[in-house]
């Protein structure tokens, strides 16, 4: 088992291409994406009904080495408090070594 994290995303889905720019300038091409959220935060009611970015969320999941944590959460920060959001970060075990791990061999 390596330790890895464990990286929530919620945010409103007009700022997705910022979003996923701020990661893939990590090195993190791994994620996976969910669109269409409803939900209640303070920024109000999101729907998810997909009639406009602006009434709905996406949810960014993804993993990585503990050594990249900081430097993604100092990139994601103004980004989330500028548009809303939330971001959840929780310490894990992979099955395997992650790719972005530092030093990790490429695939």
């Amino acid at each position: 088992m390596f330790d890895a994290r464990r990286i929530e995303i919620i945010a409103p889905e007009y700022c997705l291409p910022d979003l996923l720019e701020c990661v893939e300038r990590q090195g993190l091409d791994g994620y996976t994406l969910f669109r269409g959220l409803s939900g209640r935060g303070g920024r109000g009611l999101q729907s998810g009904d997909g009639i406009a970015a602006s009434t709905s969320n996406v949810l960014l999941l993804l993993a990585c080495h503990p050594e990249l944590e900081a430097a993604l959460l100092q990139r994601l920060a103004p980004l989330l408090e500028r548009h809303g959001g939330l971001c959840l970060v929780v310490e894990a075990q992979a099955l395997r070594q992650l790719r972005t791990a530092p030093g990790a061999a490429a695939p």
